[in-house]
């Protein structure tokens, strides 16, 4: 650890190698594990940079998007199957 990373910005105690165990965030900052854990149950994003974490909703979001994606994609295969059955018998009355 740098000069910057030698106390938990949560609880603003020292952060030693044999300190209590130590959690990395995404973003790479580092705090006790105790302090991050209370601090992520009342907020999804980092304390340093403010770094956002997914949360259960976000998710649910992004599922409900790819399942409208998904049925747009199904709607339009559907209209083209259409159309490609119209010009198939649009040949096919011709010859």
């Amino acid at each position: 650890m740098d000069g910057s990373d030698c106390c938990c910005a949560i609880c603003l105690h020292d952060m030693e190698a044999d300190d209590v165990k130590l959690r990395a965030m995404p973003c790479s900052h580092i705090f006790h594990q105790n302090c991050i854990f209370k601090w992520l149950r009342r907020s999804a994003t980092c304390p340093l940079c403010r770094h956002q974490l997914p949360t259960e909703e976000a998710a649910a979001d992004d599922e409900e998007e790819v399942q409208q994606q998904l049925q747009r994609i199904r709607f339009e295969s559907e209209r083209l199957d259409r159309w490609i059955n119209l010009v198939d018998e649009l040949l096919q009355t011709r010859s």
